[in-house]
């Protein structure tokens, strides 16, 4: 009985030795704590970065609803810091987040729209935050009722100039 004991014992204690062993050599596995921009997994842009894109369809305030789809083609590549974030050629996917017509007090209509996505040429997707770079910065195109037919107007090939309100990463692939 007491060999049974022992070994029993025995084996408890290779147990923990070999657990302790796998998890002080996993431990040593995992790098140290890296900052995105540092890791070769991933690479960083911080918001404030812009981009010049084409939309692809008309957009006009007095058809818009919130939640349409909308998409654009990226000209040039775009970088930062000379690394290729998304190829020129990439659609830049988003949607109709507000449009406020002119009335009720109102002379002025509102239409801003949200940028979500970048899918790239090798169908490769980059979450994304932007806006139309506007004046202000707050990426509301404004029609004034006194100044044209008060409908914000935009035909597809115009060219938007996009401003990235939030970082990048992206993930190496």
């Amino acid at each position: 009985m007491d060999n049974k004991i022992v070994s029993a014992a025995i084996c408890f204690l290779v147990v923990c030795f070999l657990q302790t062993g796998i998890c002080h050599a996993a431990a040593k596995a995992v790098p140290k704590a890296q900052t995105v921009n540092e890791s070769n997994s991933y690479f960083y842009a911080p918001a404030g970065i812009t981009c010049d894109a084409v939309l692809s369809e008309n957009i006009h305030s007095s058809s818009a609803i919130i939640g349409q789809n909308v998409s654009a083609i990226l000209i040039d590549d775009l970088k930062y810091k000379g690394k290729v974030i998304a190829t020129s050629g990439s659609t830049i996917l988003g949607t109709i987040t507000q449009n406020k017509i002119a009335g009720k007090g109102s002379n002025t209509t509102k239409l801003r729209i949200r940028f979500t996505t970048i899918r790239t040429l090798y169908n490769n997707i980059i979450p994304i935050s932007a806006i139309v770079l506007t004046d202000d910065k707050t990426g509301y195109l404004v029609a004034v009722k006194e100044e044209n037919d008060n409908n914000v107007a935009l035909s597809a090939n115009s060219k938007i100039n996009l401003l990235f309100d939030q970082p990048i990463t992206v993930t190496a692939q």
